[in-house]
């Protein structure tokens, strides 16, 4: 997904593998464990339009799990975006944060049936600065999957004067 200057993920496999060799270890997980990232916000803008516009005219950042099989699939999708209270490490999980869940063959744009390979959580409300936990839980490849990780947003530069 990206706008006119940027693509938010690209493609995870190295075509120069033989097909069953091209599956990764690790997913590709947005945003990163442990990272802060500077907004809460989603752009309209993005293309292709994400289904949730249609609850919401303001969503918060997606959350995203790159899927590990090719062709892409995801079924029994049991994805949750929490708060955390306190510190990133060690706060506890807070209150669930209403989300839109979308992945390969399920509610995804019509113009990327695959949904770009993507796992995605789409907060239906701009996220708040503070803590967060993603914990997602899919079959992808034949197999179970549960990535669980805490990332951070972060509160609004202070304008010089205030």
């Amino acid at each position: 997904a990206g706008n006119d200057y940027a693509v938010l993920m690209g493609g995870c496999w190295n075509t120069r593998l033989t097909v069953p060799r091209r599956k990764i270890a690790q997913p590709q997980l947005f945003p990163a464990p442990g990272t802060t990232i500077p907004y809460g916000h989603h752009f309209p803008g993005e293309r292709p339009l994400h289904p949730a516009y249609a609850k919401t005219k303001s969503m918060g950042i997606p959350v995203i799990c790159r899927v590990l099989s090719q062709p892409p699939e995801a079924s029994d999708m049991a994805c949750r975006l929490y708060g955390v209270t306190g510190d990133l490490r060690t706060g506890k999980r807070g209150a669930e944060v209403p989300a839109f869940c979308n992945g390969p063959g399920k509610d995804a744009p019509k113009e990327y049936p695959d949904n770009l390979g993507q796992v995605m959580l789409a907060p239906l409300a701009p996220l708040k600065p503070g803590a967060y936990e993603a914990d997602f839980a899919f079959k992808s490849g034949g197999q179970d999957h549960r990535f669980l990780w805490r990332f951070e947003v972060a509160a609004p530069p202070r304008r010089a004067g205030k």
